[in-house]
């Protein structure tokens, strides 16, 4: 500063002036997401040296590129504002902020009336889901359906041996969110009655009857004439003292 009288007099004063540096809060981050939403923060902010991190949901952070769990334990969706104050070692600062919105999680769950039965067996799976819009049901043998309710499906074994099945409901939401349950379902082998025996013959009558039955392991025989019996081959004497021919089933 220059200052001077009307005679010419004058006198100088000088004085230095320091700019700090510009310091600007900037950061990335996934704006949008399904609870637990697992995010990273990125900073790009210019000449910070101190972060103060607010996630909007109560916890906070001081790193620099922190990461965060975001839960929506409720049925709609959720958007908070995430906030980043930065400094630098002259003191100056500078703020910037996002929305995020957290979508909630649909809990799938089914519960089938039986897990385990003869083949041909029907089994009916209820849906006790809660928060989902739509449902994919995958059976384990190759077919699905969409139905919202419980689920009917039959399952067949035409093997020697115990299936397994796997069956499971993905539920999921309009915004992409989902949930998956599982079930197992085990039907046994197909048993299948046949046996052989002469069908005509004079009185008495001995038949001797062999079983040609599939994957049974024990056996009851009706001869149709009051008598019964056990065992995969049997004997027995049909008689008729009348005059006509009888048929026993």
């Amino acid at each position: 500063l220059i200052v001077g009288t009307n005679e010419g007099c004058f006198d100088t004063v000088v004085a230095s002036v320091q700019v700090y540096r510009k310091v600007n809060a900037s950061f990335t981050v996934p704006q949008v997401g399904c609870s637990p939403f697992n995010t990273a923060f990125v900073d790009q902010s210019t000449n910070a040296n101190t972060y103060l991190w607010a996630f909007g949901d109560g916890s906070t952070s001081t790193l620099s590129n922190p990461t965060h769990q975001y839960v929506n334990s409720g049925t709609t969706p959720q958007t908070l504002t995430a906030q980043l104050s930065v400094h630098n070692v002259e003191g100056c600062s500078s703020d910037t902020s996002v929305s995020i919105t957290i979508n909630h999680k649909p809990t799938a769950q089914i519960s089938p009336n039986t897990f385990a039965g003869c083949q041909p067996l029907q089994v009916s799976m209820a849906n006790n889901s809660t928060g989902a819009d739509a449902y994919l049901w995958v059976f384990g043998d190759g077919d699905s359906s969409m139905v919202s309710g419980a689920a009917a499906h039959v399952y067949v074994n035409n093997s020697n041996d115990t299936l397994s099945y796997q069956p499971y409901m993905i539920a999921s939401t309009n915004q992409g969110c989902f949930d998956t349950a599982f079930a197992t379902v085990d039907v046994y082998r197909k048993v299948q009655a046949s046996f052989t025996a002469p069908l005509v013959g004079c009185h008495p009558f001995n038949t001797v009857i062999t079983s040609n039955s599939l994957n049974a392991v024990s056996w009851l025989w009706d001869f149709g004439d009051g008598f019964t019996s056990a065992g995969a081959t049997t004997i027995h004497q049909y008689s008729n003292t009348g005059i006509l021919p009888i048929d026993f089933n």
